[in-house]
Parts: structure tokens; C-alpha cells; sequence
């Protein structure tokens, strides 16, 4: 229990510098450097382990607490079993990656546990907590492309595997909204995968809310 406590101590200390320049004192971007998930890389947490939730609703809680380092609310998920620590001889794979929505405040990476040959549980982490101090690669493959995009770009590196991103789209009237995979986008409409069956939908760009073709825009860049 003593070392649950210290390590997840240790991490919100960690995301307070992460997501406040002035926490601490500290400038976030002279120690902490945030690694760049892409799906198959593969993770492992420092000394003391890993620090991971047990479902994504857990994550949002989580996100609500790493400003303020509220050790009360904190204690609370603990004894409820909302978080753990995953040893750092486990390797975490990123299986699927939601950026920051309504329903994934502050962003969610899906992780799979690996043992050797066998797999444990699923869990999940903020992506804040992926950084050079909590965590670090774990193969070969995940190092190269950490490096090539922390020290900027590599012509002769191979090319990242494709982010399956998920978010919540709205329509531009504000009266509908789905949770669906972007696909792609070509002739000014774009392909989403919702997210509850898996149907692929094509959506006119018009019929989009401002901030929905803001972030299609950001991608083609």
C-alpha cells in the first residue's frame, strides 16, 4: 500500500509540472518530455511502475484531479480499486488512442498488458502520463520513433502506423452529435466510423460544426 501511495504521488506531482508551468516552480519543458503514442508501441513504467486506471471513466476522474494533486480524492480511488500500478517488468501496448472530448476530457490511451506470451488486463492512462519521467519504451521499434519525433524528423525512417482517432462529432446545428473513427476526407465530404457499430457514415463537410472542420483542416496540414 506504502508504495502504491509514493508512486502515485509521484505521478500527479509529475502531471502538475506536465500541465503547469508554474507548479513547483518549474519550467515542464527543461526535465518532462512527452512521448507521442502511435497504436503497437509499446510502453513500460519507470522503477516504481506504471500508474494506470481501470476504465476509461476512471481516466476522466483522474484528469480532474492532476492540477490540483488532491490527495483526498485521490486516497478514495485507490481504496476503491479505481487505479493500480502495473510492475515496470510488464509492457503496456497501445491498442487504441481518443483525444481529448466530452467523453474523454483530458484525452485517453487504451492500453493491453503483456506478460511474456500471455496478455492480462486492459487499462488506461491520461496521455500527459506518457512522458520520459513515468515512462519509456519498450522495444526497439517504439524508441526509434520516440526519437525521430522528439528530435524532429527522419527521411529515411519508416512511416508511423495510422492513429485510429476517435471523437465526438457535431453537427453544425449543434442538434446531433456521434462518436465515431475519422477515416478520411476527399471532395469536401468526410468517412467516420461510428464507434457503436462500426458503420462507416459520409458526412458533407458543411454539415459539420466549426470545430469539427478546424481539426479535419489541422490534419491535412
Amino acid at each position: 500500500m506504502y508504495r502504491l501511495a509514493v508512486t502515485i504521488l509521484f505521478s500527479f506531482l509529475s502531471l502538475a509540472i506536465a500541465t503547469n508551468s508554474s507548479a513547483l516552480g518549474q519550467d515542464p519543458t527543461q526535465d518532462i518530455k512527452q512521448y507521442y503514442p502511435r497504436v503497437g508501441h509499446k510502453y513500460s513504467g519507470q522503477a516504481l511502475g506504471a500508474v494506470v486506471a481501470k476504465s476509461a471513466k476512471h481516466v476522466a476522474e483522474i484528469n480532474k484531479l492532476k492540477a490540483e494533486v488532491d490527495l483526498a480524492a485521490l486516497a478514495q480511488l485507490v481504496a476503491t480499486g479505481a487505479v493500480k500500478i502495473v510492475p515496470p517488468e510488464v509492457i503496456l501496448e497501445v491498442t487504441k488512442i481518443h483525444e481529448s472530448s466530452d467523453d474523454y476530457p483530458g484525452g485517453c490511451i487504451e492500453l493491453q498488458e503483456l506478460m511474456g506470451a500471455k496478455k492480462g488486463d486492459v487499462v488506461y492512462m491520461l496521455p500527459l502520463q506518457l512522458n520520459n519521467v513515468l515512462m519509456k519504451p519498450a522495444d526497439a521499434a517504439t524508441a526509434k520513433t520516440v526519437f525521430v519525433q522528439a528530435e524532429g524528423a527522419d527521411p529515411d525512417a519508416p512511416a508511423a502506423p495510422a492513429v485510429p482517432v476517435v471523437r465526438t462529432w457535431k453537427a453544425a446545428e449543434g442538434n446531433f452529435s456521434v462518436v465515431a473513427e475519422f477515416v478520411s476526407v476527399a471532395d469536401g465530404k468526410v468517412v467516420l466510423k461510428r464507434k457503436s457499430d462500426g458503420k462507416e457514415l459520409t458526412v458533407p463537410l458543411d454539415k459539420l460544426s466549426a470545430e469539427d472542420n478546424k481539426w479535419i483542416k489541422e490534419q491535412a496540414k
